[in-house]
């Protein structure tokens, strides 16, 4: 987790490159043996929560990116 940059607003509807190690199957819970990488578009807390509000209560806007694929 990292701080994000001040007015990150601005980059709402942008290209977000991800990259980490995070699981990649929900159903077995295994971690991935390689770095894994993401390219998405960053949204706005607000559509973050509407999105997913079983976690509206814990997103910290100063800590978290929120991103969304259509597909």
């Amino acid at each position: 987790v990292v701080k994000l940059a001040d007015e990150i607003d601005r980059y709402v509807n942008t290209s977000c490159i991800m990259s980490g190690w995070g699981y990649t199957n929900k159903s077995l819970w295994t971690g991935a043996n390689r770095l894994q990488k993401a390219i998405t578009m960053l949204i706005s807390s607000t559509d973050c929560k509407k999105f997913w509000p079983q976690f509206a209560d814990a997103l910290d806007e100063e800590l978290f990116l929120c991103v969304y694929n259509k597909k």
